[in-house]
């Protein structure tokens, strides 16, 4: 509480000359104060009502979006406002992004030795294996779900599940360019880690495991349909993966007409 405040509060009991005194402030510089609270209180009011707009953004953000994905989803239903007073006012009333400590680890495996990684079917079923077989599934399931692949760019590493013969045909098939990464670029696989990051952070939330395989099926399918309709990504200029496309096509048509 400032002592302004306390002037005023306690101002009905004893005199304000007494008060400022005992509290050693100017008494005109209190009555500047007094005059500027119904101004202080329409802003205070204005930042109350901004946050509720801000919980409800980040509540359906998943609790991911610091202040600048927040923003971005602000301005894009009209809301007029710059990214330092979101970050202010979620500081304020303790609306965080999802921020997790870095573990700090004092052993590095072999990757040769390291478990692979779970990855889900065409049924979005979790599978256990790295053969052909998964790939072409995911393959067909996202040549499905768009309506076709044709002009898509497939980039893998060296696997022998991407770099089969079945494969090749199937990619063929749908009109998929290959393209695989210099082999021993460990920097070639850095959107697809951060892919990954992004999705063990924002999902697992510090957790260690989704519980069971139903579980983690059904949270990483609720995550990739969020992850491309409507999570902003600060690589598309704080745009969902769809609506970026969306208008990448358009201009393209744009420029043909």
């Amino acid at each position: 509480m400032s002592r302004f405040q306390f002037v005023d509060d306690h101002r009905d009991t004893y005199e304000v000359k007494r008060l400022c005194q005992v509290l050693d402030v100017n008494r005109s510089s209190y009555y500047m104060w007094l005059a500027g609270a119904e101004a202080r209180a329409a802003r205070h009011h204005k930042d109350r009502v901004l946050a509720e707009e801000i919980r409800q953004v980040h509540g359906e953000s998943g609790g991911a979006y610091g202040s600048p994905r927040v923003t971005a989803e602000l301005r894009e239903k009209g809301r007029r406002v710059n990214e330092k007073r979101v970050a202010r006012i979620m500081r304020t009333f303790s609306i965080t992004g999802i921020r997790l400590r870095r573990r700090v680890r004092t052993t590095v495996p072999d990757p040769a030795t390291s478990p692979v990684p779970d990855l889900f079917q065409r049924d979005l079923s979790i599978a256990d294996h790295m053969r052909t077989s998964l790939v072409a599934d995911a393959l067909q399931m996202a040549a499905a779900t768009r309506g076709g692949l044709d002009g898509a760019v497939f980039h893998s590493d060296h696997g022998a599940q991407y770099a089969s013969q079945a494969f090749a045909g199937l990619c063929d098939q749908l009109g998929v360019t290959r393209s695989m990464g210099a082999v021993g670029t460990s920097a070639d696989n850095a959107a697809c880690e951060s892919f990954h990051a992004s999705l063990k952070r924002e999902t697992l939330q510090g957790a260690h495991h989704y519980g069971d395989a139903d579980a983690c099926r059904r949270t990483v399918f609720a995550w990739l349909t969020r992850y491309n309709t409507r999570r902003r990504h600060s690589a598309n200029g704080h745009l969902s993966p769809n609506e970026y496309e969306r208008r990448h096509h358009t201009a393209k048509l744009t420029l043909a007409a």
